[in-house]
């Protein structure tokens, strides 16, 4: 009647089968995981065997999906764990008591892949790799496709806060989970930073890096605001007194929105940012609707403070082809100066950042 999902009555009841008695729900946990399932996904019923995103699944529900499985199972797992247990019968084992993993948790499979060598794609700004999965499916299913995610959210082990130490982190993680080499990694936005710096300390040690590809990813403080100016500046000198008037209202009125929209979601993210930083400084995990804004902020601060060093191997730069970077005559995105025009390869794609 209130909208809430009553867990308690729920988990009593067998979900109504998928398909057939084979795909009910096995157990309690499952039952409780098939209602969360439900009630998110919008199905009337949800075999323990359906895939998660075949089922509609994608990030922001998946953030649902595990800050519900935190409030009635009391666990915090992490996002990634829906690429490597996608059905409810999966997901049911991690959450049983004495549940052993062998694996890296912060290592996700993407795709399996079979004889080739993986790419390694590094988590964005806000901690996930679910942007990746388009790029796993259209690589082909020979190529096995790892997806890395940060360490420590759930508070028993130590948040790298730059990139320098993250990126050792993961090379150490790469190197474990694929000894022979060679390596192919990539990362979007922040992610690409991290892949670089990671591919440079690779091939520092003595490992073969052949493949760096950058996502729409800049140097730190190579693009400021004042370089929108002199576009801006030249859109006005082509337009009538009239037009010039109404062109500098439009702007004062959309800065002015823009400030005031940005100013309410700063305090947004403060007040989550306080209890997330409480809960580090105490070991404590990070509740999964928290961990965006926290990471964010954690990574914004390692990218401000990265300066990145000399690479001697190839970087592959992929653009969005409308981006200010071009008209600002920085096509290289600031990379140029640390690789070298021989070893920067520049390749435009559509969409947006």
């Amino acid at each position: 009647e209130n909208g809430k999902i009553d867990y308690n009555t729920l988990r009593e009841q067998p979900v109504a089968p998928a398909t057939d008695s084979e795909s009910m729900p096995l157990d309690a946990t499952e039952r409780r995981l098939a209602a969360i399932w439900s009630d998110i996904l919008g199905c009337e019923a949800v075999g323990r065997q359906d895939d998660f995103f075949d089922l509609g699944g994608h990030s922001l529900l998946a953030m649902r999906l595990f800050s519900m499985i935190e409030q009635e199972f009391g666990k915090t797992l992490p996002l990634a764990t829906i690429f490597t247990n996608p059905n409810i019968a999966a997901l049911a084992q991690t959450l049983r008591p004495r549940t052993i993993s062998d694996s890296n948790p912060c290592v996700v499979t993407l795709q399996k892949g079979r004889g080739l060598a993986p790419l390694f794609c590094m988590h964005c700004g806000t901690g996930n790799v679910f942007h990746y999965r388009e790029l796993a499916n259209r690589l082909g299913d020979d190529r096995p496709v790892l997806g890395l995610v940060p360490a420590g959210l759930d508070g028993r082990s130590a948040i790298h806060k730059s990139v320098v130490d993250m990126a050792a982190r993961y090379a150490d993680w790469i190197t474990a989970a694929y000894p022979e080499g060679p390596y192919m990694l990539c990362g979007y936005s922040f992610g690409g930073t991290v892949a670089y710096e990671v591919s440079r300390q690779l091939r520092a040690a003595g490992r073969e890096v052949v493949f760096a590809g950058l996502f729409d990813t800049g140097v730190y403080g190579t693009l400021t605001l004042a370089d929108s100016l002199p576009d801006y500046r030249q859109r006005l000198r082509e337009l009538g007194p009239a037009q010039k008037i109404a062109q500098i209202a439009r702007s004062v009125y959309g800065n002015l929105r823009t400030f005031l929209r940005d100013t309410w979601r700063g305090l947004q993210r403060r007040s989550q940012l306080l209890p997330a930083r409480v809960l580090v400084s105490m070991g404590r995990p990070i509740p999964v609707r928290l961990q965006p804004v926290y990471l964010r902020d954690l990574f914004s601060r390692a990218m401000r403070n990265y300066v990145p060093e000399p690479y001697d191997g190839k970087v592959c730069l992929y653009r969005q082809q409308s981006g200010i970077w071009e008209r600002r005559n920085q096509p290289d995105m600031g990379w140029g100066p640390f690789v070298g025009p021989d070893n920067l390869q520049l390749l435009d794609l559509e969409g947006k950042h």
